[in-house]
C-alpha cells in the first residue's frame, strides 16, 4: 500500500503544475456513466460508475477472487529392517464472487487526473473444496493404511465493507488508465454448508467413513490489509 500511495501522490503532484480548469477537463459530468474492468494476479471486477455530478458517483458491479494450492510430500523412515513409506497430498481451491453497490467521492481539478475515495456494501458466497491424501506403507508388516478427507462447500455466504481509493488518468474522453486500492476492512461470515467426509482404509480392506457436521457459527474479520488493482475505464453511451 505503501508504494501505491507514493506513486499516487506522485502523478497527482505532476498533474497539479498543469491543472485546467472544470470547464477543459477529459473527466466525466453529471449524466455520465463508464464500464470499468479491473484486475490484478488472481481478482478482479466489473463495474458500472453512475455519475450524479463531477465530484460524486455511484458505483454497483461484480467481484471475484480464486485460489489454488497443492501440496505433496513423500517420505521413508527406516527402523532396523523395517520400512514405512508415507505419501501425503493436499489440494485446496476456493471461489469467491461479491456482488457490491457503493458511492465514489472524486476529488481535484485536474484535466487528465481523477483522484477518489469511497465504500463498497458487497454480499457474496464462497465456493470450497479440499481433498487429503495420507497413505502408509508398511513394509515389515506388508500392508498400507490409507486416509483421505474431502471438505466441500457451495454455501458459504459473506457480508462486507470495503473502503477503496484510487485515481483515473484520462487518456480520451472516454478512456481512462488507473489503480485503486481495496481494502476489506470488515467482513461478516454467516453460516453456511460446507462439511467434511473422512475415509479410513484399514490393512484388511475395510473401512471407516466419518462426516462432520457444516460450522454453523457466525463469524467477524476485518483489518486495514488490501489488494490493488489496475482499471481500464470505458464511457457508456448517455443520453443528456
Amino acid at each position: 500500500m505503501k508504494h501505491f500511495i507514493v506513486g499516487t501522490f506522485f502523478l497527482l503532484a505532476s498533474a497539479a503544475s498543469h491543472a485546467q480548469t472544470s470547464s477543459d477537463t477529459l473527466k466525466p459530468k453529471k449524466g455520465d456513466k463508464q464500464v470499468v474492468f479491473a484486475g490484478n494476479s488472481n481478482s478482479g471486477y466489473i463495474a458500472v460508475r453512475s455519475y450524479l455530478s463531477s465530484k460524486w458517483a455511484l458505483r454497483y458491479g461484480l467481484d471475484g477472487n480464486y485460489s489454488a494450492t497443492r501440496h505433496e510430500y513423500s517420505s521413508a523412515n527406516f527402523s532396523g529392517a523395517a520400512i514405512t513409506y508415507n505419501n501425503y497430498k493436499i489440494s485446496n481451491s476456493n471461489l469467491t464472487l461479491n456482488l457490491f453497490v457503493g458511492v465514489q467521492k472524486n476529488m481535484g481539478n485536474f484535466k487528465h487526473i481523477e483522484p477518489y475515495i469511497g465504500m463498497d456494501l458487497r454480499v457474496g458466497n464462497t465456493f470450497r473444496r479440499s481433498v487429503e491424501d495420507d497413505e502408509y506403507n508398511y513394509s515389515s508388516l506388508a500392508y498400507f493404511q490409507k486416509y483421505k478427507s474431502v471438505t466441500k462447500g457451495a454455501f458459504n455466504p459473506t457480508l462486507g465493507l470495503v473502503p477503496f481509493i484510487g485515481f483515473n488518468y484520462y487518456v480520451a474522453k472516454s478512456i481512462a488508465l488507473g489503480l485503486e486500492y481495496r481494502i476489506s476492512a470488515l467482513t461478516i461470515t454467516l453460516p453456511g454448508n460446507t462439511k467434511s467426509t473422512s475415509t479410513m482404509t484399514n490393512p484388511d480392506g475395510t473401512s471407516y467413513t466419518s462426516n462432520a457436521k457444516p460450522d454453523h457459527t457466525l463469524g467477524v474479520s476485518g483489518g486495514f490489509s488490501g489488494t490493488a488493482y489496475l482499471t481500464l475505464t470505458f464511457a457508456l453511451p448517455c443520453k443528456r
